[in-house]
């Protein structure tokens, strides 16, 4: 099956990565070929008329009629493109890594933030101010009095995403807020959070306690109690009543 690339972006990649291969100069025709078989409908004409564009953009250079090779501007060029791609790739795999899809997927995503959040504790300890432990001391009470698990949940994230602000750390800050944004509490099964939320009430406010205290080491081991206390019962469920989400 072939696939029209009508994008310019694709087809710069496309391209800049042949001539990247290939010793010595190439012509349009030998190009329209390859993209051609790795399934690419395009035409010569369209290529030919792309290839113009690189060298006005100083990516290829013409070398009398046998073709292009690429510029030294190319390559730099291309070596971005791979490393915008790289990173593209990575993202996508990592949200399909947050939207866990079975129980060990949670647990996984559960020892990601425990790793995560356990110095966003500490940083919190050294770093809020009355004003911030007064709003913490606001979210706990709304998670421990609202009455729909939903909205718990919302009350439990803001109280994570709070400390994260807090902690003063912006890759800190947006990398919990990614977790949290994508792997939504509700990814617990409903009976473990129903049954944990008063502990993990009192868990949260163990870890306000130790951050009013300036107590680093105490905030950052109650962050660790309280995320392997989610750990221990994902674990412990999905023994219980099997891997799937829901079962």
């Amino acid at each position: 099956m072939t696939r029209d690339v009508s994008d310019e972006a694709e087809l710069e990649y496309l391209v800049l990565s042949y001539l990247d291969q290939i010793d010595g100069p190439v012509g349009s025709g030998a190009i329209c070929d390859w993209l051609r078989q790795e399934g690419n409908d395009i035409s010569e004409a369209t290529v030919g008329r792309f290839l113009r564009e690189l060298d006005i953009r100083n990516y290829t250079e013409r070398t009398g009629f046998r073709g292009r090779t690429l510029t030294e501007k190319g390559q730099a060029r291309l070596a971005k493109l791979r490393h915008e791609r790289a990173v593209a790739h990575s993202s996508t795999e990592l949200m399909r890594a947050l939207r866990a899809n079975d129980l060990d997927e949670v647990v996984g995503v559960l020892v990601a933030r425990r790793a995560l959040e356990r110095e966003v504790a500490r940083l919190a300890a050294a770093c809020a101010t009355e004003r911030d432990i007064e709003a913490l001391d606001v979210l706990i009470h709304r998670y421990e009095t609202v009455g729909h698990l939903g909205a718990a949940a919302e009350a439990d994230f803001a109280f994570h995403a709070r400390l994260a602000e807090i902690s003063g750390n912006k890759v800190l800050q947006a990398t919990t807020r990614l977790i949290h944004a994508e792997a939504q509490a509700s990814m617990i099964p409903e009976p473990i959070r129903r049954k944990l939320r008063p502990t993990l009430a009192l868990q949260h406010g163990e870890i306000v306690d130790a951050i009013r205290n300036r107590d680093c080491v105490r905030a950052e081991a109650a962050m660790v109690k309280h995320l392997d206390l989610l750990i221990e019962a994902v674990q412990r469920y999905g023994h219980e009543v099997g891997s799937e989400l829901g079962g």
